[in-house]
């Protein structure tokens, strides 16, 4: 069944994807909804993504390349389409970054700074089927995140687990939130903080840094920040 399964979840990102909201005079382009469950897909969008490219250089994990600039227009290619682009101009870009990892990249061109071209926008990261499962520090890579301040915000209901992750609100104690899922002493406070570290995927790692917000007899409340890192 999983075997159908990642050929129809391409279909509808495909179809999903067909009109990008603008970035730029208007409201905040809203995530792309696909009509699957989140045990067969995780959806993280960075509200800010940034980038500086020069001459010859390429959005990591697109086909999207600044070629060149001749006056006030850009050369580029986009999918080894070559295109001119003016500041202010769409450089939009939908694929696979990776196995099992679909990407939107909804950026608009902006200000040209020491002989590179920088864009900005929003950008979808997709994670195709994932299991989560705990890694130690140790395997954390050295380098930068590939996408991070990701916000999420989660309300998550006894006995429930917070999304991408194996923590689970297990019940209240003594005005306590018991946290499974993970090793050690299981219990938080409103305003302490809630880290997980582990993989999505072989090929996909993630941290969540987490702050408590609000705790219920019924429901636990978190706010943080996600930190996503694809593997070669």
């Amino acid at each position: 069944m999983r075997r159908l399964l990642l050929p129809l979840l391409l279909l509808f990102f495909i179809v999903a994807c067909d009109a990008l909201p603008p970035i730029l005079g208007g409201s905040t382009p809203e995530p792309t909804a696909l009509p699957i469950s989140l045990d067969e897909l995780l959806t993280y969008r960075v509200p800010l993504y940034t980038i500086s490219l020069q001459p010859g250089d390429t959005v990591p994990g697109t086909q999207m390349q600044y070629i060149g600039r001749n006056g006030d227009v850009y050369q580029v290619k986009i999918d080894g389409l070559a295109t001119n682009k003016r500041g202010g101009d769409s450089f939009v870009w939908r694929g696979i970054t990776a196995p099992g990892v679909p990407t939107v990249y909804n950026l608009r061109l902006t200000t040209e700074l020491f002989g590179g071209l920088t864009a900005a926008g929003v950008v979808d990261v997709m994670i195709l089927n994932p299991t989560p499962t705990a890694i130690d520090a140790s395997l954390l890579p050295a380098g930068p995140a590939d996408y991070s301040n990701i916000l999420v915000s989660h309300t998550i209901p006894q006995s429930g687990i917070i999304p991408g992750t194996t923590l689970q609100f297990v019940g209240v104690t003594n005005g306590q939130a018991q946290i499974g899922g993970r090793t050690g002493y299981p219990y938080v406070a409103v305003a302490d903080s809630l880290d997980w570290l582990g993989r999505l995927r072989d090929n996909v790692i993630v941290r969540y840094s987490l702050r408590i917000t609000r705790i219920e007899a019924d429901t636990l409340r978190t706010n943080g920040t996600v930190e996503l890192w694809i593997l070669d």
